[in-house]
């Protein structure tokens, strides 16, 4: 009976033992495949992060071409702004200007429009106005200079008539 039940243990210890080896085995296997699956997972880490590191690079690529492209367009657009703001106050100036020096060759036959509210408006009326008076000054002068003509004319007509009816 002792012999028994000492075979039946060992009959157990062999079970449990061979268990243990299976078991053993599969956790070595499991490891194994684990270890794989990690490597796996670095490599795929790995290349996730040269891919995104390349999307990085193009969208920096990206970005700078955009900047450079709106810095230049930024550019254009300040040097035509400047461009229309040079005209806009140069334009109306040579129009002031010519007819200034119309007016210093004694032809007051010029005019000028003037729409603008700004400083170069009110010059551009200044001379507007300062052409305007001078033809008045003139009109005036010539019919100040026709009403003397008349008058001396009156009164050498005058003197003729008195020196004659004195003779």
């Amino acid at each position: 009976k002792i012999l028994i039940r000492g075979l039946a243990a060992s009959q157990r210890y062999l079970d449990a033992l061979d268990a243990y080896q299976q078991a053993l085995k599969k956790q070595i296997d499991t490891q194994a495949e684990f270890s794989r699956l990690g490597v796996q997972l670095g490599t795929d880490i790995n290349s996730w992060f040269t891919y995104q590191q390349e999307l990085s690079k193009q969208f920096v690529g990206n970005a700078e071409w955009m900047m450079g492209a709106t810095a230049l367009t930024v550019v254009i657009l300040g040097i035509i702004l400047a461009w229309l703001i040079t005209r806009s106050i140069t334009a109306p100036l040579n129009q002031t200007l010519t007819l200034a020096q119309q007016i210093a060759k004694g032809d007051l036959t010029g005019t000028l429009i003037n729409n603008r509210k700004d400083e170069t408006g009110q010059l551009i009326q200044a001379v507007s106005t300062m052409n305007e008076n001078l033809k008045d000054i003139i009109y005036n002068v010539r019919d100040g200079v026709g009403s003397v003509s008349r008058a001396s004319t009156e009164i050498a007509a005058g003197n003729m008539d008195l020196s004659a009816r004195t003779e």
